[in-house]
């Protein structure tokens, strides 16, 4: 399995974007590990694409009741909700690997115990640490030292939500109709 199948991802957000797509970016900019749906929400941003949640306006498990408030005020319950989100693997080996969940959302904070409702029909997730990484990771934030105990990949996963963007925007476009010039 690559990282980063951008073939494999372009093929399956084809299959499940459409012009009614709106992206709901989970996670926080104050943990590394976490950064990933914030990133991408902010990439959105410069691209126009609909989306909820970045680096200045998080969704995460400090204001996630309000957030979900605030998109149901938004009335995009028949939108297409694909939701991006930075998550926790068993397999260490899939650590820095991006992927496309079709016909699932996502439970925001599952990876670290937490029960929020699902968000979203579908979602794409990175895999920013393993099991055996998040309890130390955790410690180190709650003592104070998260950013430089953190052992995620800052570049890589700028990179990879700089590529993931770049691909929803292909997507995208195709899916609104309008001819991408080359």
């Amino acid at each position: 399995m690559r990282k980063f199948d951008r073939k494999q991802i372009k093929n399956d957000l084809r299959e499940i974007m459409t012009k009614d797509t709106v992206f709901v970016c989970v996670g926080t900019n104050k943990a590394l590990f976490d950064i990933f749906g914030p990133l991408c929400g902010s990439y959105l941003k410069r691209k126009n694409i609909p989306y909820f949640g970045d680096c200045d306006y998080n969704v995460n498990a400090l204001t996630m009741y309000t957030r979900l408030e605030e998109i149901k005020k938004l009335n995009i319950d028949n939108k297409n909700i694909i939701a991006i989100d930075a998550a926790v693997t068993k397999e260490g080996d899939k650590v820095n690997t991006v992927v496309v969940n079709r016909n699932r959302g996502i439970y925001p904070g599952a990876g670290v115990g937490k029960k929020f409702p699902e968000i979203g029909k579908n979602a794409i997730m990175m895999f920013t640490l393993s099991r055996e990484d998040l309890k130390p990771t955790l410690d180190g934030y709650r003592n104070g030292k998260g950013m430089m105990n953190d052992r995620c990949d800052i570049k890589r996963i700028r990179r990879y939500a700089k590529e993931l963007v770049k691909v929803i925007d292909e997507v995208y476009q195709e899916a609104c109709g309008v001819q991408v010039l080359v």
